[in-house]
């Protein structure tokens, strides 16, 4: 279900206490598992934490209750994560031209690229010819993974309302001194 609006947002999300949000890389996963932390007064979990020691990390986030957890890294195996009561994922939508200048701005590697293919290769089978990681990602979650979640998904565009109109949303003009991840804190 798309939730482009605050109102859906909150109607949606308002009664989970663990909030996965996931997707493509650069697409806006920090910002808008920031967002939905303040929303609802949950623990932000950013990906770095649940990448520390690979799924045991990700095993440690999901025993804490009342947390939003950014986690792209492990979109490729969100479908495995288990059901439970107040648990919900959001799969992040950002337009490609969006996400591979934000690549380019960081100096995304072709090393970190073709790490991201391999891991998608060898959890769904070979990449189609030209794909890149964000096309993988996001023909293997409409097509194949999203329907394999047995959980209350979500889907929220990083252009939507919800993210563009939010208090934490810093427009791109004004965006100045920002760290990698594009939040100031």
């Amino acid at each position: 279900m798309k939730l482009n609006r605050a109102l859906e947002v909150v109607d949606a999300l308002s009664g989970a206490r663990q909030i996965l949000v996931t997707g493509p890389q650069r697409a806006g996963t920090h910002i808008v598992t920031a967002m939905l932390a303040a929303k609802f007064g949950l623990r932000y979990i950013e990906e770095a934490e649940v990448n520390s020691d690979g799924w045991n990390s990700m095993r440690r986030a999901l025993g804490v209750k009342n947390v939003a957890i950014q986690c792209p890294a492990f979109a490729h195996k969100i479908h495995h994560v288990a059901a439970a009561p107040h648990r919900a994922i959001v799969w992040v939508n950002r337009e490609r031209s969006a996400v591979m200048r934000s690549q380019d701005r960081i100096g995304w590697s072709k090393n970190i690229e073709q790490l991201e293919i391999t891991v998608y290769e060898n959890t769904w089978g070979p990449a189609l010819k030209g794909e890149r990681a964000y096309d993988i990602k996001n023909r293997i979650w409409s097509t194949r993974q999203k329907m394999r979640v047995n959980m209350p998904v979500y889907e929220i565009d990083f252009e939507s309302e919800f993210v563009q109109q939010h208090e934490m949303f810093v427009k791109k003009k004004d965006r100045t001194g920002f760290r990698h991840n594009q939040i100031a804190l």
